[in-house]
């Protein structure tokens, strides 16, 4: 990690680093044709070649809208593999394991009376054009926040909104518990054995739509078991259907907005909102 900054910062060691960099799974060499194709398509406009100045082999500098960039590749890790033990999200934690290589965008100078951080969105706009299916995650060094790169992700950096995007998890996080916790058989059970109030509840609401949400179990036999939330839509006959509000881990199925229909012995949790307020909600547990 330090060998890979000295080199980012080696210019103008005294700023604090406005970055975002793509973890990847395998190296690549960015030429000055990779860069300027990628900052033409994020500014909708050509930007010439002659622009992009290359100062090492994959390390390239480059001014777009005021502001001056560095863009380069590295064969290396971008976060410190420890940094992975240190998180409980099961996907951040994979994320940061399986990097073995990085692309990196920095911004080194805004406009007058302008701060670097506002350049964040153009960043985004440029890197995800630097990406493809080895891109694991996106790391922002002035948020401190890794994201994984899915096409959620991808979607708000090409609209440009890396900011927001990189402020927050654009994923919901994921913990490991294991099959024989006691805490977590006591929760099941009691979600199981209070059912009757949430769909008491969802039978007399005039509008349940996204105010009644279920966590059910997927999964099983020769798979793993996850535990997924859904919109509920329909409860009836011992049974729940709803729109996935999560990606699976480790399953391939089902997929966030999907529709499915459970049984009720298959439900681990439960909650829902009467007039913007949390009543009777059982979300306590990850």
């Amino acid at each position: 990690m330090l060998r890979f900054l000295s080199r980012l910062f080696r210019s103008k060691p005294s700023l604090d680093p406005v970055a975002l960099a793509a973890l990847d799974l395998r190296s690549r060499t960015l030429s000055r044709a990779h860069v300027a194709q990628a900052v033409s398509r994020a500014l909708g406009r050509p930007f010439p070649e002659s622009d992009v100045r290359e100062e090492d082999p994959s390390y390239h500098r480059l001014r777009a809208e005021g502001f001056e960039f560095t863009a380069m590749s590295s064969n290396r890790p971008y976060l410190p593999l420890d940094d992975g033990r240190g998180t409980r999200d099961l996907r951040l934690r994979n994320i940061i394991d399986r990097q073995q290589a990085a692309t990196a965008i920095d911004c080194w100078s805004a406009p007058k009376g302008v701060e670097r951080e506002a350049a964040t969105d153009l960043m985004g706009r440029i890197l995800v054009e630097l990406t493809d299916d080895a891109t694991v995650g996106v790391y922002a060094f002035h948020t401190q926040r890794v994201n994984a790169a899915d096409e959620t992700l991808r979607t708000m950096l090409r609209e440009g909104r890396a900011m927001k995007a990189m402020s927050t998890m654009t994923t919901a996080p994921i913990s490991g518990v294991a099959s024989d916790d006691d805490a977590m058989a006591r929760a099941i059970a009691e979600a199981r054995e209070r059912w009757p109030e949430f769909a008491a509840a969802f039978a007399a609401s005039p509008h349940p739509g996204d105010d009644f949400v279920v966590k059910a179990r997927f999964g099983g036999e020769e798979e793993h078991i996850e535990h997924l939330w859904m919109t509920a839509t329909a409860v009836q006959d011992g049974k729940v259907t709803g729109t996935v509000q999560n990606d699976a881990y480790t399953l391939a199925r089902p997929r966030r907005g999907e529709t499915v229909t459970i049984a009720t012995g298959e439900i681990s949790d439960w909650g829902y909102l009467r007039d913007g307020t949390p009543s009777a909600s059982l979300r306590r547990r990850p």
